[in-house]
């Protein structure tokens, strides 16, 4: 019996499925019988559903790992015929799909996420932050400041958020955006300085 290679098409994201096509078998006797496990670079086997199948969905879990199939093919179905074992091209690194169209406002201006441009503030006064996802995306919001020369104040899973600088400095504001099924991710950052 030979097996050719499968191959897997779909892309890497998180959400998105892949499909591992049946392998092309000569000789030996059918029917023949066709196993899927999807592995990732070390070939370690889960016993999973949604790893057992000719097709998977991408999960956050597979996220920087290479994915692949690997495909037993038994003749004569399962009464004990001969096994052979091939693998498919590999895709990856997984990655969290783009949450969409960002766009930012500080101080109810439009902020340059791509130029990162620092902005200037006056030291203790509120100044607020917000950003805006395109297409209603059903998101979730983790707001952090790196530094400690700056008071976070809101409810930090709200799309936006107040500052203060509380001392000279220049600081970071975080702003990590995830979809509710974990599916698209995104990581905004603002700098401030006082003036």
């Amino acid at each position: 019996m030979a097996v050719t290679a499968p191959s897997v098409s779909g892309e890497a994201f998180v959400g998105q499925t892949l499909t591992c096509s049946e392998p092309v078998v000569t000789g030996g006797i059918g029917p023949y019988q066709f196993d899927y496990f999807w592995v990732d670079d070390t070939n370690a086997m889960i016993f999973e559903d949604t790893y057992m199948g000719s097709s998977t969905v991408v999960a956050a879990y597979d996220i920087g790992k290479n994915m692949k199939c690997l495909v037993q093919v038994t003749d004569k179905g399962w009464s004990g015929g001969e096994s052979i074992s091939v693998a498919s091209n590999s895709v990856g690194p997984v990655q969290a799909q783009p949450i969409g169209d960002i766009t930012a406002t500080v101080m109810g201006t439009p902020y340059d996420l791509a130029a990162g441009m620092a902005f200037s503030c006056s030291i203790q006064t509120e100044f607020p932050i917000a950003v805006q996802i395109s297409g209603g995306a059903s998101v979730t919001y983790n707001w952090s400041v790196r530094g400690d020369k700056t008071v976070l104040f809101s409810d930090p899973i709200s799309a936006s958020t107040d500052i203060a600088i509380v001392s000279e400095g220049v600081v970071t504001v975080q702003c990590n955006i995830q979809s509710t099924d974990e599916s698209k991710s995104a990581a905004i950052q603002f700098f401030a300085e006082d003036f």
